[in-house]
């Protein structure tokens, strides 16, 4: 026959299995929300770096544009200036 301290240590083990059971599955769900974690951060990274990416080629654009329109604004002001130079000598 079994004693009550026999009893008490099969119980007992019982508990400790359970107790290490849960353990084992908070810890795999405790990584699992970190694994999620990370990869959202990823990807907020992969977005950024995207949009960081299309403002400075915006950015490049605008700036190339504007020197185009620097060059065409300085060569329009000096056919304006001949044009009025020409016109004052007549």
């Amino acid at each position: 026959m079994l004693e009550s301290t026999d009893i008490l240590y099969i119980v007992l083990a019982f508990c400790v299995l359970w107790f290490t059971a849960f353990l084992c599955w908070l810890m795999y769900q405790a990584v699992s929300i970190v694994r999620h974690a990370h990869d959202v951060l990823e990807m907020v990274e992969r977005k950024i770096d995207l949009l960081e990416r299309s403002v400075t080629g915006i950015k490049a654009k605008f700036e190339s544009g504007t020197a185009i329109f620097v060059t065409l604004a300085d060569g329009l002001r000096r056919v304006v200036d001949l044009v009025r130079k020409d016109r004052r000598e007549e």
